[in-house]
C-alpha cells in the first residue's frame, strides 16, 4: 500500500505475527498507534489531546512492543505501560514545559478596513503575565515555547484576536473595530444614545458591579464610579455615605446630585435603600452638556438609574441571595488605663507648676497603686468605657429574592429585599426596651410592562420601601465623645444595687458646685427611640411608537406619584446618680455613697411626631431619532410638571420645555430650556420666571 505526498512514496507497514511488532513508514504518534491497534491485539488508553497528530517521523522497527513504542516516542516524552493486550499512554507535561525550545516570532498587525499599521498593540502569550507591544511600523517580536503557543492581541477600539504560533515564525495579525461597543447605547437625560454620538461627561455602569456586604447603596460607590467623589463620616448603623459628583460645587446650598429612579426624582435616602440586585443601569451626568435638560436641578451632576424589568418570551427565573457579615470598629483608639492615666496627670501638673511639691498633686502614689492593684474599683474606678458602652462585633444581615419572567405580551420583575443592621453598644433590658442600635428595612419592587399592541407598550414601575430604625435618643457620635472627656478614674459605671432598689445606681460625682459629670453609661440605657418611616413610589409609563407615520418617531407619557410619611417618639427616665464618700486611702475598703441626682421611677413618653409629603408629576415628551446613510438625526420636545405638598401646605409647580436637536457627524447641538416655578404659600404668592438659550 502506497501514499503518494508530492513525488514521493513512503510504504506503510505494521505487522504483528508471533509477538513480533514491526512497524516502517512516515508515521504521526496517532497514526503509528492506530495502525498497531488494527494489526495487533492490543489496545491503547491515552488522552488524544497529549499526543501529535501533525509531526512525522520516518519510522522502520521491528521487535516487541516495548521496543517498536521506544522508537515511536522516542524524544516526545511519552510514558507507556504495558498490562497484557493494554498499553496505557501518559504524557510528563512538566517534562514538556521544561524543555521547550524558545523561539522568536515576528509579524505586522493591521487595520482590518486600510491595511494601515497598528501602532501600540498589545500582545501577550496566552496564559502568561510578559508581552511586547508594536511599533511604529506595526511591527512586533516576541519569544515563545514549543509549537502550541497562542498569541493575544489587544488595542483599545479593536476586537481582541488570538493567534495560534503552532510552527510559524511569522505571524500577522488583521485587527476590526469594536463597532459593538461604539453601537452600544448609553442612557442620558431622557432617553438614550449611541456612545459614538455622546459628547458629554458620561459614566454607565452595570448595577453588579455596586454589589457589596451592606445594606446602605451609598458605601459601595467610592472608587466604582467615575467622577464621584464618596465619604463615609460615621461607621454608625443605617447611615450612608456623602457624595459628589466633581466634588462640592457650593458651600451654601444643596451638594447632592438630582437622583432619578425610572425617571423619577428620589432623595438620598430612597436611594441608600435600593438593593444592586434591582439595578439595571447606573448612569452619571456630569458635565453642563450633559446635564443641561434638567436645567438648575441639575447644578451638582445627575444620578439616573434604571430597575430591571424582565425580558419577552423568557422563562421565569427566580434567584436568591442571602449574606451575613462581621461588623467591628477598626482603628479605635487605645486609651491608657487608669494609673497610667494618673502618673500622667501628675506629669502634666508638675511640667507647669515644677514648684509643686507630692503632697499637693492632684493624686497620690498611695491612690495609684490602689487602683492599679483593684482594691476596691467604687472607691477607686478604673473603667474602660470602650468596653462599657461598645462592644467588640456585631452582625449584619441581608437577603433578596426576585423573580423575572416575560411571555409574548407581558415582561415582569419583582424583588423583596429584607435587610437587618444592629450596633455596637452594649446594652442590657434594664428598662421596657432594648436600646441597641436595631434597623429594619423591607424594599419591594415590582416592574410590569404589557404591551397593548404592537405599537403601544404600558409599564408600571413600583417601589416601596419600609423601615424601622431603634435605637437610644442619642447618636454614637455623640457617646464617642463622652467617652473621650470622661476619665477612667472619676467614678465607675455603676454601682452594686442595694436591698429594695427599684433603680440602678448610676454613678457620677460633681464637676463644679452645680454641674455632673455625665456619665456615658447612663445617657446610653436612659433614652430610647423608634422612628418608622414609609415611602411607595408609583409611575406609570405609557409608550407610542409612531413608526406607521414616519420611521423614528415616538411618544412618551408617564404620571408618579410619590408619598412618604414618618412617625416616631421617645422614651426616657431621669437617671439616679451617686457618688462615694466616707473612705480614705487607709481603709480603702470602707466607704458610704452619697446621692447627687434624683432619679425617677417612671418612664416618660413623648408624643408621636408625623410627618409626610406628596409628590405628583407628569412628564410628556416626542423624540425623532433616525439613520440615513451614515448621519444619525435626533430631537426631543419635552413638557413637565411637578407638584410636591408638605406640612406646610407647600406648594411647587414646575415646568420645563426642552428641544434638542443633533447631526452627529458634525456634532451640532441647539438646546432650548426655560423654567418656570410658582410657590404658593398660603396667604402669600410669588412668581418668579427665568430663562435661558445656549448654542
Amino acid at each position: 500500500m502506497c501514499i503518494w505526498f508530492g513525488i514521493f512514496c513512503f510504504p506503510l507497514i505494521a505487522i504483528a505475527a508471533q509477538g513480533v511488532i514491526k512497524v516502517k513508514g512516515y508515521f504521526s504518534e496517532v497514526q503509528a498507534i492506530r495502525q498497531i491497534e488494527k494489526n495487533s491485539n492490543y489496545v491503547f488508553f491515552y488522552d488524544a489531546a497529549d499526543l501529535d497528530e501533525v509531526k512525522r517521523k520516518n519510522i522502520d522497527c521491528q521487535g516487541t512492543i516495548e521496543k517498536v513504542l521506544s522508537v515511536v516516542f522516542e524524544g516526545s516524552n511519552v510514558n507507556y505501560l504495558v498490562r497484557g493486550d493494554e498499553v496505557v499512554l501518559k504524557v510528563n507535561k512538566q517534562s514538556v514545559q521544561q524543555k521547550g525550545e524558545k523561539r522568536v516570532v515576528t509579524g505586522v498587525v493591521t487595520d482590518a478596513i486600510d491595511g494601515e499599521p497598528l501602532v501600540g498593540v498589545n500582545i501577550v502569550v496566552k496564559g502568561q503575565k510578559s508581552g511586547t507591544i508594536t511599533d511604529l511600523n506595526g511591527r512586533y517580536s516576541i519569544s515563545v515555547s514549543g509549537d502550541k503557543a497562542v498569541l493575544v492581541f489587544s488595542y483599545i477600539g479593536y476586537q481582541k484576536r488570538e493567534a495560534p504560533v503552532e510552527d510559524l515564525g511569522v505571524v500577522n495579525v488583521t485587527m476590526s473595530g469594536e463597532q459593538q461597543t461604539l453601537n452600544e447605547v448609553v442612557v442620558v437625560g431622557s432617553g438614550v444614545q449611541k456612545k459614538v454620538s455622546v459628547t458629554g461627561a458620561i459614566t454607565n455602569v452595570k448595577g453588579d458591579i455596586l454589589r457589596m456586604p451592606t445594606s446602605q447603596l451609598s458605601t459601595s460607590f467610592a472608587g466604582k464610579l467615575a467622577g464621584v467623589i464618596a465619604t463615609t463620616k460615621t461607621g454608625e448603623p443605617g447611615s450612608g455615605a456623602d457624595f459628589y459628583i466633581r466634588g462640592i460645587s457650593t458651600f451654601g446650598g444643596r451638594t447632592t446630585p438630582l437622583i432619578l429612579l425610572d425617571d423619577v426624582e428620589i432623595s438620598v435616602a430612597d436611594l441608600n435603600y435600593v438593593p444592586a440586585e434591582n439595578i439595571e443601569s447606573f448612569s452619571i451626568l456630569k458635565d453642563a452638556s450633559a446635564t443641561a435638560i434638567y436645567g438648575a436641578r441639575g447644578a451638582n451632576g445627575v444620578m439616573i438609574i434604571s430597575t430591571k424589568g424582565g425580558d419577552y418570551n423568557m422563562k421565569t427565573k427566580v434567584n436568591v441571595s442571602a449574606e451575613n457579615s462581621f461588623n467591628i470598629m477598626s482603628d479605635f483608639p487605645e486609651f491608657v488605663d487608669g494609673p497610667r492615666y494618673m502618673e500622667l496627670y501628675n506629669e502634666a501638673d508638675l511640667s507647669r507648676n515644677p514648684n509643686k511639691s507630692k503632697d499637693q498633686l492632684l493624686y497620690s502614689d498611695r491612690r495609684i497603686q490602689l487602683t492599679r492593684d483593684g482594691v476596691n474599683p467604687y472607691v477607686y474606678p478604673n473603667v474602660d468605657w470602650q468596653d462599657v458602652i461598645f462592644k467588640k462585633m456585631t452582625m449584619t444581615q441581608r437577603a433578596n429574592i426576585n423573580v423575572s419572567g416575560g411571555g409574548t405580551k407581558v415582561k415582569y420583575y419583582m424583588s423583596l429585599n429584607v435587610s437587618h443592621d444592629s450596633g455596637l453598644l452594649n446594652t442590657e433590658k434594664a428598662y421596657s426596651w432594648n436600646n441597641n442600635i436595631n434597623i429594619m428595612n423591607y424594599t419591594f419592587q415590582n416592574n410590569i410592562s404589557y404591551k397593548l399592541t404592537p405599537t403601544t407598550t404600558i409599564r408600571m414601575n413600583m417601589n416601596a420601601q419600609i423601615r424601622q430604625n431603634k435605637g437610644p435618643n442619642i447618636n454614637s457620635a455623640d457617646l464617642f465623645k463622652m467617652i473621650l472627656t470622661t476619665t477612667p478614674v472619676t467614678f465607675p459605671a455603676t454601682y452594686p444595687a442595694q436591698p429594695g432598689d427599684t433603680y440602678i445606681r448610676y454613678g457620677s460625682d460633681y464637676q463644679s458646685s452645680d454641674y455632673l459629670y455625665p456619665n456615658p453609661y447612663a445617657q446610653m440605657m436612659t433614652s430610647y427611640k423608634e422612628q418608622n418611616a414609609n415611602t411607595l413610589n408609583t409611575v406609570i409609563k405609557v409608550e407610542q411608537d409612531f413608526g406607521f407615520v414616519t420611521k423614528g418617531l415616538k411618544a412618551n407619557i408617564w404620571v408618579n406619584f410619590k408619598n412618604w410619611s414618618s412617625s416616631s417618639y421617645n422614651r426616657s427616665i431621669t437617671p439616679y446618680l451617686f457618688r462615694a464618700v466616707g473612705y480614705s486611702e487607709d481603709s480603702p475598703l470602707e466607704y458610704d455613697l452619697e446621692r447627687i441626682q434624683e432619679g425617677a421611677d417612671y418612664i416618660a413618653q413623648s408624643d408621636i411626631a408625623r410627618s409626610s409629603d406628596q409628590t405628583f408629576e407628569f412628564q410628556g415628551n416626542i423624540s425623532y431619532n433616525r439613520q440615513f446613510g451614515l448621519h444619525n438625526v435626533g430631537g426631543m420636545l419635552m413638557y413637565r410638571q411637578r407638584e410636591y405638598r408638605s406640612d406646610v401646605l407647600l406648594i411647587v409647580i414646575k415646568e420645563s420645555q426642552d428641544v434638542s436637536h443633533m447631526i452627529t457627524d458634525n456634532v451640532i447641538w441647539l438646546k432650548s430650556t426655560s423654567v418656570i416655578t410658582v410657590r404658593n404659600v398660603l396667604p402669600r404668592r410669588s412668581v418668579s420666571v427665568s430663562s435661558r438659550q445656549c448654542l
